[in-house]
């Protein structure tokens, strides 16, 4: 089956005749990466701690990588907010605060999107799709292969990757379900060391918040709820 749906893929993009192909791969990853283990002495049965954070909030990040140079694509996070096509006041919203991050100042490469749910619908989809043929590789027909995720095959998606399919700059080929983990080249070897290299940055970080918190405060011992603004987060990723 994954052979079949490899040359499904090979084929689909030869006759498509592309400039470049892309992997592109969601992952869901934790705000706050908190270690997994603990110092304690042997037989302790309880262990607290005096720095406190949501370890169940987390953002969606849209991973990519060329197929011919095996580099990695400038990342494209979906965190919690309001959208900005659906913001009765667009002005206010981070959405709108933050649309201009990408180039503002050296090594800002990515993108950040917003909905109340921060994870990949139609409209991000779309969106997404966009920033990579406007924005990322202009002026080029690019093949994507994807999973087949549910966001990835509504109605509005479906047509608008026929209208770019149509204008001649896109190629799109599905990955069938249950071949991610043999032809998702994102899932197999640049998620898990993406998250490990954000979870270094973010501890990192941790350690100069709680640091300069507890300086701020003349308490070396306050206990210290961490704060990670979504532009501190990008700047790690």
């Amino acid at each position: 089956m994954s052979e079949e749906n490899a040359k499904k893929i090979r084929e689909t993009l030869a006759v498509a005749n592309v400039d470049m192909v892309i992997n592109a791969d969601q992952t869901f990853v934790n705000f706050f990466m908190e270690e997994q283990e603990v110092a304690a002495p042997t037989g302790t049965k309880r262990v607290g701690g005096k720095v406190k954070a949501d370890v169940k909030k987390g953002f969606t990040l849209m991973v990519s990588c060329e197929l011919e140079t095996s580099r990695m694509g400038p990342p494209y996070a979906v965190f919690d907010g309001t959208k900005l096509c659906s913001a009765k006041h667009p002005e206010r919203t981070l959405a709108f605060k933050h649309k201009g991050w990408r180039g503002s100042a050296p090594g800002r490469t990515g993108f950040m999107a917003f909905q109340p749910k921060p994870l990949f619908d139609e409209d991000i989809t779309i969106e997404w799709l966009d920033w990579q043929l406007d924005v990322i590789y202009p002026g080029k027909k690019v093949g994507i292969t994807l999973d087949r995720a549910p966001a990835h095959h509504g109605g509005r998606v479906m047509q608008h990757i026929k209208k770019r399919v149509d204008e001649g700059r896109l190629a799109l080929v599905d990955i069938d379900g249950g071949l991610t983990s043999i032809l998702q080249v994102c899932d197999l070897v640049a998620n898990k060391e993406i998250k490990s290299l954000i979870q270094k940055g973010y501890l990192r970080y941790r350690v100069g918040y709680i640091k300069a918190q507890r300086e701020k405060n003349n308490d070396p011992n306050e206990r210290v709820n961490v704060k990670v603004p979504v532009v501190k987060m990008m700047e790690i990723i």
